[in-house]
């Protein structure tokens, strides 16, 4: 690779350790690309003066070919938890029974919890945090920025002014 497209390459790679949560570390050698920790583990990833890469352990490899193939994955060390029925009541018992982003009455088969502040933008399972939405608008809205959301939300409203105020 020329310097300039190495550049880019590492800067690129610096986003998406940030993108998927991993925690950067200072580099201890001049040979080491980047350290950072992922799933608990320290990673590094060096580059020779060939400019070719290797890898301290799988899990470098992993996130660095993860990169690679622009596929996001969980660095954080834990698994998503899955809601327990007493968080989904404590939601419906605040908001009712209505979309949050569509005003669409939900059936128990379409509907879906929805964090308001992407998990892989730092949002937590709390529920401040949380709404119910269908799973068409919890698929479309993914990680998007709280103020995308609410502005999609408030464009959707604004064309369904009848059914909303109806509910």
């Amino acid at each position: 690779m020329e310097k300039k497209t190495v550049e880019k390459h590492f800067i690129d790679f610096d986003i998406y350790l940030d993108w998927v949560g991993a925690e950067k570390k200072p580099k201890t050698n001049p040979y080491e690309a980047f350290r950072f920790i992922a799933n608990e583990i320290v990673c590094v990833i060096y580059n020779n003066k060939k400019g070719q890469f290797s890898y301290s352990n799988e899990e470098a490899h992993k996130v660095y070919y993860s990169f690679l193939d622009k596929k996001k994955i969980n660095v954080s060390g834990t698994a998503r938890q899955r809601f327990d029925t007493k968080m989904k009541e404590n939601i419906i018992a605040r908001d009712g029974l209505c979309c949050f982003y569509t005003a669409v009455t939900l059936k128990p088969e379409n509907m879906s919890i929805e964090h308001l502040i992407p998990v892989s933008k730092g949002g937590k399972n709390n529920l401040d945090n949380l709404v119910l939405c269908t799973q068409e608008s919890n698929a479309f809205m993914a990680d998007k920025p709280l103020i995308e959301k609410l502005k999609i939300r408030d464009e959707i409203t604004k064309g369904n002014n009848k059914i909303i105020a109806g509910l």
